[in-house]
This record gives structure tokens, sequence and C-alpha cells, in this order.
């Protein structure tokens, strides 16, 4: 039986890799996505009441199997018509303050956080003077409205306003504001960044303290314009602390945020000894502020990122937070069908009756795989006929050889090699056997690594890593 059309475009992607964005892909929604929605439901129904509940979650699944993009999905409800804001990073080290810098506070542009202070300040405004709140103008939103007001307090009060800020934002810092102003001699991030804070919404500070909260450094001159104490937030307790703060601010302000550190295997399985040994650490102290500040904390990592964590992290993170990637068979069947739909056809089109079971099981019913595998296996029918079993054999065989698959196992040798600090030689002989890979010292290397291809038989297993072995050779 032939396709209807004689021509058409092959509805499978040639690569599922998830960036920054999902916008490319079908948007199939699976139980793991009913789970997390389940989660960000009851936190934002607890959130409004003053009681933020499950505020850190986790994603745990093989390379491919969809962590990424459920993170986005997730994502996207959680921000879908509110002010809620998410934060998506990976880190490929443990080290707050640039955690701090580059994957959190540089997230937040001038706008965004003048919305934050004016929302905030505004509901303390009302707190203190209930009658002192600027009239609802037909068309203006409640940012816009919370801005103006705020702006009149501004003008006529600054200090006032800083008053209030410190007041409400200093038990974050677990210091009493006497104590706090006592210790003159020592440079102070709690009263740095409250200034520093208030002083956005000042027409004529407001860049610089934006600047200052992102982390970037001041002169000298600049630093005694908003009268700081230090030039920049540039160790990692004053990042702690500037975050804590940060995320209290946007509580206060009725403003949730979501942030998510994916791929936590570069720093838990792929980093160097130092990076895998703080982790824990990292994770903990994330898991505790968010949990603290009443926001969510979104951890996602493969399996083996996962096993590496001690006990206690789980007490931070518990178990059934962690949201595990696994597709049954009327799952794979509903992504297949997603793409087929968008081409505006039906699966029995595409394929021969029985023929996508076997494409769910060579492909271990990892999204990746599957879609992958089905790719080279509409390209080897040419869009002209149903697919078959031989057509989906022949499609793994393409997948197992794909040069981007093998271009990412290198990379990672290559990165793991540098993490260790590790001399790399590709493609050498030791002996009588030629290596793709040779780590260590040129004249005694300590690593050996063959990448090598594998040929996928309908009458063996599919293994998911059949398409590379790596051999150690320790001396």
């Amino acid at each position: 039986m032939t396709v209807a059309r004689k021509s058409r475009d092959n509805p499978f992607p040639a690569g599922t890799v998830v960036s920054d964005s999902i916008a490319p892909f079908a948007n199939y929604f699976g139980h793991s996505f009913a789970d997390g929605k389940a989660r960000i439901d009851i936190f934002k129904e607890s959130f409004s009441e003053g009681q933020p509940q499950r505020s850190t979650m986790g994603i745990r699944g093989q390379f491919g199997s969809g962590k990424t993009h459920l993170a986005f999905q997730l994502a996207d409800y959680f921000t879908h018509n509110t002010q809620s804001r998410m934060i998506y990073t990976k880190i490929d080290h443990v080290d707050f303050l640039d955690l701090y810098k580059n994957a959190f506070a540089r997230k937040f542009d001038e706008e965004s956080l003048k919305s934050v202070v004016a929302m905030h300040i505004a509901k303390l405004l009302r707190q203190k003077s209930p009658a002192s709140g600027v009239a609802e103008v037909r068309g203006m939103s409640l940012t816009d409205i919370a801005q103006k007001e705020v702006d009149n307090a501004v003008k006529t009060n600054p200090q006032y306003v800083l008053d209030l800020v410190t007041e409400d934002l200093l038990p974050v810092s677990g210091l009493g504001l006497e104590l706090d102003y006592q210790i003159e001699d020592s440079p102070s991030v709690a009263r740095d960044f409250f200034k520093a804070y208030s002083r956005i919404k000042d027409s004529n500070l407001s860049k610089l303290g934006v600047r200052w909260i992102r982390g970037e450094q001041l002169t000298n001159s600049e630093r005694e314009d908003l009268g700081l104490d230090l030039a920049a937030i540039n160790q990692p307790s004053h990042a702690k602390e500037a975050m804590r703060f940060l995320l209290e601010a946007h509580r206060k302000a009725n403003i949730e945020v979501l942030f998510c550190v994916d791929e936590f295997e570069r720093i838990a399985v792929r980093g160097t000894p130092q990076d895998r040994a703080a982790t824990p650490g990292l994770i903990k102290d994330l898991a505790e502020m968010f949990s603290k500040t009443g926001h969510i904390f979104l951890l996602s990592g493969i399996d083996d990122a996962w096993s590496a964590m001690p006990a206690d992290v789980f007490d931070r993170i518990n178990r059934q937070d962690i949201i595990e990637m696994r597709l049954t068979n009327e799952e794979c069947e509903g992504l297949i069908d997603q793409y087929c739909t968008n081409e505006k056809f039906a699966v029995s089109e595409l394929f021969e009756r029985d023929s996508t079971a076997f494409l769910f099981e060579v492909g271990g019913r990892n999204p990746r795989q599957v879609l992958h595998i089905a790719h080279h296996a509409f390209q080897s029918t040419g869009g002209k006929r149903r697919i078959g079993r031989a057509d989906i054999v022949e499609g793994a065989n393409k997948a197992l050889s794909d040069p981007n698959r093998i271009k990412s196992v290198q990379e990672n040798v290559e990165r793991v090699a540098q993490n260790l600090g590790l001399g790399v030689q590709k493609d050498r002989q030791v002996g009588d056997a030629r290596y793709s890979y040779v780590l260590g010292p040129a004249n005694k290397p300590s690593i050996l690594v063959n990448i090598m291809q594998s040929i996928f038989k309908e009458d063996e297993g599919f293994c998911p890593d059949s398409c590379r072995k790596v051999e150690g050779v320790f001396s």
C-alpha cells in the first residue's frame, strides 16, 4: 500500500535534543506531565494561601527519556497567564557565586526587577497606610498601579521606603536590625541588598541597583552613589544571602519563581572529584532555600546522578516528588501519533500492522531513540510506502551509526578528561592495538578508550548504549 501523497516531509525529527525551547517538537503530554502538573497545582494553591507546599521536585530518567522536554512543559504550565517566573539553567561546576551571578540573578532584567520592587513596596505601603494607595484606573494593570504608587512614595520619602524594605526583609538574614547596624566595620551584604533593592524605583539610581543585584562590579563612585559598602557580590556566602533576599522579595510581591537545574549529572557524575563531592551540599542548600522562601526548585538528571546522592538529599527532595520518565506502549503510540497528526495523516497510513510495537521495543520505549529510529525508517521508504519491520531494523542501524551520536560520545570523553586534568591523544597506537583516545601522560597513559559501532539484528535485544564501548586500562 502506498502513502496517499507521492511526496511528504519526514514527520519525525532528525534530532530531538532540547536546548532552550520545545517549540520545534510535538508537544505530547504523558503521565509524567500529569504528575508534575498535579504537584504544581498543589503548590500554587498553597502559595496563594501563604503556606507554600511541594516546593522541591525532581525529574529522573535515561538519556533521551524526555526530561528536559518535561521541564519546559511544566515551566510553560507554571507561567501560563500569571506573573510567575521560570529560570532554567545547566551548570558545569559547583560554585554558588557563579550560580547566583550567571544562572540566576542575570536572568532578571531591569523591567522584571522593577515590577517585583513595585509590587512588593506597594503591598508594604498599603499595609502601613491603607488610604495611601493610588486609585485604580481603567486599563491599568496591577503592576502599573503598583509602580505609580511606589513612584510617588520614592519621590516624597525615599528613606521611608528603604526603612520599609529593610524591616520587611531583614528577618531573612537571621540578624536583628540593631545588631546588623552595630557591625559598622564589617561590610554587610544584607544592608547593601536593602539599599540597592530599594533604589531600583529611583530613576537616577535604578540601573546601578539592578547591576549590583545581578552581581556586576561597580566602580567606587557608583558604589558611593548607592551608599553601599560592597562594590560587588563577590563571595559565595554573599551570593547565598542575595539569592535568599531576592526570592523572599518575590514571595512578598506574590510572584512565584520556578528554578530548574537540568542535567545535574554534569557535576554529580561527570564533574571533577571536588565537584562530585560538593554536589550534594549544593543541592541541599538550594532545596532548603526554596522551601523556606516558598518557591519551587526543580532538579533534573539521569539515573546515575540520582543514585550518587546520599540519603540526606532525599530528606530535602522527597522520593515521592521525583518524577520517573518511563513511557508505556500506549504513550509511545501517542507520541508517534502526535508527530503524524502534525502532518495530517494517521499512524496506520505510515506503519504496517504491528510494526509500531516493534519500533517501541527496538527503541527501548525511549522517546529520543524511538523518534530517531522512526526518522531513519521513514527515510528508507522515501515516503512512498508504509514502514515495516525491515525498515525499522535499517533505521536502528542508521541511528546507531549516526555521526552526531558518535560525536556526542567523543565530546563526553574529552570533557571528562578535561575535568580530570588528563592529557588527550586521539587515534593512537598502544602496543598491538589502536585506540580512539589515550588519556593521561603520553609516555604512560592511564586510560585507553575505544568508541565502537554496533549493528542491530532483529533476533538480538536492542541496547541503548550498544553504539559505544569504553575500555579502561589503569597502570
